[in-house]
């Protein structure tokens, strides 16, 4: 049911849309209103004189704001019902605009247009409430999934029921070629995922990445050194960045506070939910793994790997190939962990002997058990090498809603 009054919304924002602008596209070209070729001389000429800026911009922004909540419907974003809702009101004003204040006023039409505003009005209602679950149904949630706007995908039988229908849309993604809509709406969710990234990091300034565990708990001897390592990095002067989750992630980013550091997390949306870690001074949230990535990346000097599972593996193997095939600077990776990456070490020393990777390449990273080490192999491949200094005051601009990451007064390094 709910499907049919989007697509009865969309209908009727589409004819409204196309009416505004024939409208004003009337009020253009024919000032003296014969271009609307209405049944009935129920214009006057003065009218188009007296009104023809205010119709004109009126008519347009109707139009186009009717052509922006269907776009809205159709990408099912969490407000499109209040827009909805908000079209059917600018309507019904805009109708009463023209009887009572432009005198314009033609039974039939305005009759027909108050009927869609008031449709919208009810549909946008309708629309925002809260969707109630089917009973024996692939998707029978309970209140509190309906609530929190979990769902379980009919293709995810076997994961737990707590699960977020954004985190399987990388499953949809990759089952192959879709209808062409589809991968345009999936093209525009990654990009506005890459805009969401860029604005709340921008003001970041240099960071060093720490990949881990999220596994481990306060009482781990492998968090406890990734709070040292943290704490270390900031005392650097870098902006300390995590995945934003608990264990390794947290420590470093508690270590960075404790220390009066800048620590930052890029969180991922996952069939289990993840929070935030409480140590962070920004965070954003991200649908997909790879661009998750490509921000861990961007605006990192430096990688300092900790103990971890696979997606430690898979961050630390995508940092060492971007710098072995020069996509990006060779910026420091350090391993810290002897014994935990004995055998990884011994690994690809073989692959070295077996020459599917070059000799050269074990110098791309340092492996150490000292955070003192490591932090002075970061300060001379870094700090020295690219030859950071500290930069002044932030200035966002304000009128793009951007803000400073740390308040006013902060100072981060920068590159010159």
């Amino acid at each position: 049911m709910r499907t049919l009054f989007r697509i009865i919304s969309f209908t009727l924002l589409l004819f409204n849309g196309l009416g505004a602008l024939y409208g004003g596209w009337s009020f253009m070209t024919e000032p003296s209103g014969q271009g609307m070729q209405l049944p009935l001389e129920w214009m006057a000429d003065t009218v188009f004189e007296d009104y023809f800026i205010p119709g004109l911009v009126l008519f347009t922004i109707n139009g186009l704001f009717n052509i922006f909540v269907m776009i809205a419907i159709v990408m099912r974003l969490r407000w499109y019902a209040w827009l909805t809702m908000a079209a059917g009101i600018m309507l019904c004003i805009w109708l009463t605009v023209q009887i009572e204040v432009i005198n314009l006023f033609y039974p039939p039409l305005h009759i027909l247009y108050y009927a869609i505003g008031l449709a919208l009005i009810i549909f946008g209602y309708i629309l925002s409430r809260p969707e109630k679950p089917k009973e024996g149904g692939k998707h029978g949630l309970d209140r509190y999934h309906r609530l929190t706007k979990w769902i379980r995908p009919s293709s995810t039988k076997g994961y737990p029921d707590h699960i977020h229908k954004e985190a399987f849309e990388d499953i949809e993604f990759l089952k192959g070629p879709r209808s062409r809509f589809k991968e345009f709406v999936f093209l525009i969710r990654v990009f506005r995922d890459f805009i969401k990234g860029f604005r709340e990091l921008h003001f970041a300034g240099p960071c060093v990445t720490i990949f881990g565990s999220a596994r481990f708990d306060q009482n781990d001897p492998h968090y406890k050194q990734a709070r040292k390592m943290g704490a270390a990095i900031a005392q650097l002067g870098f902006t300390v960045m995590t995945g934003g989750g608990p264990g390794i992630m947290e420590a470093a980013n508690r270590g960075a506070k404790d220390v009066g550091g800048r620590s930052v997390g890029c969180n991922i949306i996952l069939p289990v939910e993840q929070g935030h870690n409480p140590f962070l001074d920004r965070w954003v949230t991200i649908r997909h793994f790879f661009v998750r990535k490509v921000l861990l990346s961007k605006y990192s000097y430096a990688f300092v790997v900790m103990p971890g599972g696979l997606g430690t593996m898979d961050e630390l193997f995508e940092a060492l190939t971007l710098i072995q095939t020069g996509k990006i600077e060779r910026f420091p990776v350090v391993l810290i962990g002897k014994d935990y990456y004995r055998e990884l070490m011994e690994h690809i020393e073989f692959m070295a002997t077996q020459h599917t990777i070059d000799k050269k390449d074990l110098d791309l990273f340092l492996i150490t058990d000292s955070v003192e080490e490591a932090t002075e192999h970061i300060k001379k491949n870094t700090i020295t090498r690219f030859g950071l200094v500290k930069e002044q005051e932030y200035k966002p601009l304000r009128w793009l809603g951007e803000r400073a990451l740390f308040g006013s007064g902060k100072k981060a390094a920068s590159s010159k």
